[in-house]
């Protein structure tokens, strides 16, 4: 298993990422790095809107959705690569939302969908997470919205 362990930024699981392009379009497009947090709030992932954009991304589908902050929005779902600080990469879907708190540091949120097939220990007192993964073979990771 490849393990990241992190501290909490205001509580919260931080993870310095990269937003990669599929296979087919990665060698022409630069990763974004950014900082995505764990959410477990959300069922699904998130990315700030206008990054799959600059990414050049296609949309795969619309999908509606409901934040705390708006009812039934609809927005555009993107097939997305995560690269993590220790190697680990995963393909993921993501929706592109325009209203992410603290969208000047965070371009994605990652939510339960993400989690479903990983770890991840939470110690308060110790002001720290660890989040774990299988180390191998890239999994999409089956989400719907």
């Amino acid at each position: 298993m490849a393990t990241y362990t992190g501290s909490l930024q205001d509580g919260a699981p931080v993870i310095p990422i990269k937003l990669v392009a599929g296979l087919l379009e990665r060698a022409r497009i630069a990763p974004i790095s950014t900082l995505a947090t764990i959410d477990t709030a959300y069922a699904c992932n998130f990315i700030q809107e206008g990054l799959a954009t600059q990414m050049g991304l296609k949309s795969i589908r619309k999908a509606k959705i409901t934040t705390p902050t708006r009812y039934a929005v609809e927005c555009d779902v993107y097939s997305i690569r995560l690269a993590f600080p220790d190697g680990y990469e995963l393909q993921l879907e993501a929706a592109e939302v325009p209203f992410l708190v603290n969208s000047e540091r965070f371009g994605c949120v990652l939510g339960r969908a993400f989690l479903k097939h990983r770890y991840l220990l939470y110690s308060g007192p110790e002001n720290s997470f660890t989040l774990q993964h299988e180390r191998g073979q890239m999994r999409p990771i089956a989400m719907k919205l």
